[in-house]
């Protein structure tokens, strides 16, 4: 899987949106029961707008801190190798508000394919191991999206390494553990300004 900016974007701004909650429901659309007369012409709906480009706002070690135009949403970001140095997922990393249910967000985006049941497995250095359950998949890839308190956000700040184990659909049998390097996590997290809140 090939990182996008668009997606990055996508990513922070998703979570920002849904800080307080950390749950995202996708509104059912029900078809209207009025038609418009014969006679008149259909509308079209108007295409959505590209979503604001976002920028390279600083590189902390093996992180960077990426933010929109106006700076008013920040992410920490990085991408996720495997074993022979492959990027293969994406994680996302924002501060949240003070009234928010956890200290900080997390998104972690897996490429199509993935064994959602098993969800998004998480472990700092020889830590216990978190499992994360995934939200929605598109076209750039399945989302596990959660949040994460205080203390986990000080192991990582204290750890070397984040390992990732995902399952594939095609091998469940064989789990994929890609690392996420924890240099300069500290600094790029510290970095952050607050999620605004909603």
């Amino acid at each position: 899987m090939t990182s996008t900016p668009t997606l990055a974007a996508l990513t922070a701004a998703a979570f920002l949106i849904a800080a307080p909650a950390f749950a995202q429901t996708a509104a059912e659309q029900t078809p209207g029961t009025d038609t418009a007369p014969e006679t008149a012409p259909a509308a079209e709906a108007a295409p959505a707008p590209p979503p604001p480009p976002e920028f390279v706002r600083e590189a902390f070690g093996d992180w960077e801190t990426r933010c929109n135009p106006e700076k008013t949403n920040c992410f920490m970001y990085q991408l996720a190798r495997d074993n022979t140095d492959n990027p293969v997922a994406e994680v996302s990393i924002v501060a949240l508000p003070d009234a928010a249910e956890a200290f900080a967000g997390a998104t972690g985006v897996t490429p199509l394919g993935t064994l959602l049941t098993e969800g998004l497995v998480v472990q700092v250095d020889s830590g216990q191991g978190r499992r994360y359950d995934y939200s929605f998949c598109n076209r750039s890839g399945c989302f596990a999206r959660f949040g994460m308190e205080e203390g986990f956000v000080n192991n990582l700040k204290r750890g070397a390494v984040a390992r990732m184990q995902i399952l594939s659909v095609g091998a469940p049998d064989r789990p994929v553990v890609l690392e996420v390097s924890l240099t300069g996590f500290t600094a790029a997290f510290e970095s952050l300004p607050p999620a605004p809140a909603q």
